[in-house]
């Protein structure tokens, strides 16, 4: 059996600038380096960069699938619409999305500014105000202050959007109520809640450890 010998008439014509053992030609790494991750991110922006600046249309089947097999879709996405521009990203993520996700649109949240700013005012309540003739922890007296701010804002005519409802125990023997949660507050609602706490410590001579500001 004869073996077979290389030489440079058995190499092809752009094998011969490289030495015998060298890697193989340099389009089969450009074709390797086009299927890695990082690659597919950017040709999924590019698609929706020439379909956002109407280069032309996207190609919807080709997003979702991406989307569904977890390139370029988040889990979660929030759009503050105070432009034109995010009311368009928004639109945008929603033609993109796949199948079976869901869109919430609602009022903002409260601000973290607000939440310690109501929360210093409660502990300044705490310490100086005697209810049925003793003092209440921060969480009792926050469960108190809220209470009433609820009922003040029913009797205005702008009750929260998570009003508190009252219903009987199971056994019927006692009243429940289903409390109001500060975490759920929105911004217009904390800031209502901040200007509430005011007049309230301010019928009782509250001193505050902080000064006025921060409602919004």
């Amino acid at each position: 059996m004869r073996r077979s010998t290389c030489s440079s008439r058995s190499r092809r014509p752009h094998e011969l600038h490289r030495p015998m053992g060298a890697p193989g030609r340099p389009g089969r790494r450009r074709a390797a380096r086009a299927n890695r991750p990082g690659d597919r991110h950017r040709r999924l922006r590019a698609l929706r960069h020439a379909a956002a600046h109407g280069d032309r249309a996207p190609d919807l089947r080709g997003l979702r699938g991406r989307a569904q097999a977890g390139v370029g879709m988040s889990a979660r996405r929030t759009f503050v619409l105070v432009h034109d521009q995010a009311r368009n990203n928004a639109a945008r993520a929603i033609v993109e999305a796949p199948p079976g996700f869901m869109v919430v649109i609602s009022e903002p949240a409260k601000k973290r500014i607000q939440e310690e700013k109501y929360h210093a005012m409660i502990g300044d309540i705490a310490r100086q105000v005697e209810h049925i003739g003793r003092k209440w922890d921060a969480d009792d007296m926050k469960r108190l202050l809220i209470d009433e701010f609820a009922d003040e804002m029913r009797a205005a005519g702008t009750p929260l959007h998570h009003d508190a409802r009252v219903v009987p125990s199971f056994d019927g023997r006692r009243i429940v109520q289903l409390g109001v949660q500060s975490r759920e507050f929105y911004v217009k609602e904390a800031a209502a809640f901040i200007e509430f706490l005011y007049a309230f410590g301010a019928a009782r001579d509250v001193r505050w450890s902080e000064p006025f500001g921060h409602k919004n």
